[in-house]
C-alpha cells in the first residue's frame, strides 16, 4: 500500500500538521497528524522498515517529532528539543529502525533512538 505525507500549514485556519492520504484510494478522507506547536513542520520522512511501517518523524522548528498511527490514543509518541536551530533535514537509519538522524543549521547532526525520546 503507497501512502502520500504533504505538509499542511494554514495561516487562515490555524492549523498545522500532515496530511496522510492513500494512494490506493486517494479520494477517501485522509489522516491528518495536528501539530499544535508555535512552529511549522517543515520535513517529515516515514519509517522505511516493514516493522516501523506507521512511524513518522517530523521537524517543526528546534523540535523533531515522532509520530506512531497505530496508537489510537495518540499519535504523538515524543516531542525531541533536537537541535539549537531549525531541523533542517531527517533520515530513519536504513539498518535499523528506531533509529532516526537530524541535521539543523547550527551545523549538528544527532542520532536518535526512538525507543527513548526523552534524551
Amino acid at each position: 500500500q503507497w501512502f502520500f505525507i504533504a505538509v499542511l500549514n494554514c495561516n487562515a485556519c490555524r492549523k498545522k500538521g500532515i496530511y496522510i492520504i492513500d494512494l490506493e484510494e486517494p479520494w477517501e478522507t485522509s489522516k491528518t497528524l495536528y501539530q499544535k506547536g508555535k512552529w511549522e513542520i517543515s520535513v517529515a520522512q516515514w519509517n522505511p522498515h516493514p516493522s516501523k511501517a506507521s512511524w513518522i518523524a517530523s521537524g517543526a522548528g528546534n523540535d523533531l517529532l515522532i509520530w506512531n498511527l497505530d496508537d489510537r490514543r495518540s499519535a504523538l509518541q515524543g516531542i525531541v528539543q533536537a537541535h539549537q536551530r531549525a531541523v533542517a533535514d531527517i533520515n530513519w537509519s536504513v539498518f535499523e529502525p528506531n533509529i532516526l538522524a537530524s541535521c539543523s543549521a547550527d551545523t549538528y547532526i544527532n542520532v536518535w533512538d526512538v525507543r527513548d525520546t526523552k534524551s
